[in-house]
């Protein structure tokens, strides 16, 4: 994992996502043994952080030569759980949109909870850490250093706290695809021997259906529909013919009748000059 920098000052985890896993933990655990933590974050001690079903490892440099070896567990969701997630994700257009983009919702923590699980850890006690420093403190500044290593990793990657939970993010995406309504409007492939080979109107009720799913009003032609039609050649529209000349005393206000007598002379003498240098002859 090769995520931004982690900044120097002030506090570690910028998404909501990050900050929600890493609070309950600042919130609970020792705070010296979580500012030091934070030192051994920034200072890039951490190596080697690799996140598995259940559980996250990492090698921690201290004082010695040889690293620290931190592991901290987490309850993974069951299948069955997993599965109601997936249902209630694909429901939700907004929600598919923010994770295919990388993204957490906010609402998707009240998902877990539909399910009966927990997104985030409400305290420290929730992990299951250990550390092979002599340090008996929970949580040593190791383990603490991981758990906001982790939590910068979050801010590029989400996913890896589903991970952690026990659902990989291609895994997760292509249920929650399965069970979108586009999936279930979408007619069955039609399979060697298959009876049911799906004609063209049931092609089309099918599009409609999906169109009235996103609140279209309209169907979207397909591009292979569209092609013959764009690359025709028609005939360009006419252009306007010229417009006649304007006589602008025609626009006189009637308060000043008078204007047009007054102004007359001027208008000849332009007229007659502009006609002498059209000529070549000098003006009278």
């Amino acid at each position: 994992m090769s995520p931004a920098p982690m900044p120097s000052r002030g506090s570690i985890g910028q998404s909501w996502w990050s900050r929600r896993f890493i609070d309950p933990m600042e919130d609970t655990a020792d705070a010296g043994r979580l500012s030091r933590g934070r030192s051994y974050a920034r200072g890039e001690a951490i190596h080697d952080v690799t996140v598995e079903p259940g559980t996250v490892h990492a090698e921690v440099a201290g004082s010695g030569f040889v690293p620290y070896l931190v592991s901290i567990g987490m309850r993974t969701v069951d299948e069955a759980a997993w599965d109601r997630i997936c249902v209630d994700l694909a429901g939700r257009a907004a929600y598919r949109a923010a994770l295919l983009s990388g993204e957490l919702p906010p609402e998707v923590e009240e998902v877990f909870t539909a399910a009966g699980v927990e997104l985030f850890p409400r305290e420290y006690e929730d992990l299951d850490a250990v550390c092979t420093c002599p340090d008996e403190g929970e949580p040593c500044k190791h383990i603490a250093a991981v758990l906001y290593t982790f939590a910068h990793h979050l801010d590029d990657d989400p996913f890896l706290l589903l991970h952690w939970l026990g659902r990989g993010r291609d895994l997760l995406l292509e249920q929650i695809r399965a069970h979108s309504p586009d999936a279930a409007a979408a007619p069955a492939a039609a399979e060697p021997g298959s009876e049911n080979t799906g004609s063209a109107e049931d092609v089309e009720d099918a599009e409609d259906a999906r169109a009235d799913d996103r609140g279209l009003s309209v169907r979207i032609a397909p591009v292979e529909e569209c092609v013959a039609a764009f690359w025709t050649d028609t005939e360009p529209p006419p252009f306007p013919t010229q417009p006649g000349s304007i006589d602008p005393l025609t626009y006189v206000d009637e308060d000043a009748a008078w204007l047009p007598a007054a102004l007359q002379p001027l208008y000849d003498r332009i007229a007659a000059d502009s006609s002498l240098a059209g000529s070549g002859d000098p003006p009278a």
